[in-house]
């Protein structure tokens, strides 16, 4: 596990994103290893708890970190950063040495580079959208529509594939498009789908 000071200049230098990310793809934007020791979800929760108590220090010779609760999004902070909890309790690794091999939470989702967390889309629309587009929202589901989604949009979120003309691009992408206006842009889905993805929908591991 890295030390705190590493994690912490790693996220004090994450990109803004105007979407909110899912946990499991903050920490791989970390560059967090995972071992079974540490599995990457208790490693971000030692580096939340440490920030929230405050007192660490980033800089050789540099002042203590105030305490700042990440949590709390009514408040500005110097990291710009916050999170939610939100969607279905998930699965994620844990480690075998604490006595269960998985644990069962609710994911966290982070809004980046924005320090009155103000300037991003709603949550709830996000994460509506994120259950249109795998196909598990529960207009779609159990559908042909949804079937075809959880079978093709993945395609979608990977780099230089965003234009071909599978059926998802071809079918369902206009159709999401025209729900969501100025929220869903073709240009912009090799970036959009990695910060729009689901750990437990895209098979996203934490171990």
């Amino acid at each position: 596990m890295d030390p705190f000071n590493v994690i912490y200049k790693r996220l004090s230098a994450l990109e803004a994103s105007k979407y909110w990310i899912h946990e499991a793809t903050l920490t791989y934007r970390l560059s967090m290893k995972a071992d079974d020791c540490n599995p990457r979800r208790h490693q971000l929760n030692q580096i939340l708890s440490n920030i929230k108590k405050g007192g660490e220090v980033v800089e050789p010779g540099g002042n203590p970190l105030a305490p700042i609760d990440l949590a709390d999004t009514t408040m500005e902070n110097d990291l710009g950063i916050h999170y939610v909890v939100k969607g279905r309790a998930e699965t994620f690794p844990h480690s075998s040495t604490l006595g269960k091999a998985t644990v069962i939470a609710r994911p966290r989702w982070f809004g980046v580079g924005d320090a009155k967390c103000t300037g991003r889309l709603d949550i709830s629309t996000q994460y509506d959208i994120v259950q249109k587009v795998v196909g598990l929202h529960a207009k779609v589901s159990g559908t042909a529509v949804g079937q075809r989604r959880q079978e093709c949009w993945k395609k979608w979120t990977e780099p230089g594939r965003c234009r071909e003309r599978n059926d998802f691009n071809r079918l369902d992408l206009p159709k999401l498009i025209d729900e969501y206006p100025g929220v869903l842009l073709v240009a912009e889905s090799p970036k959009v789908g990695p910060d729009l993805r689901d750990g437990d929908y895209t098979k996203t591991q934490l171990g």
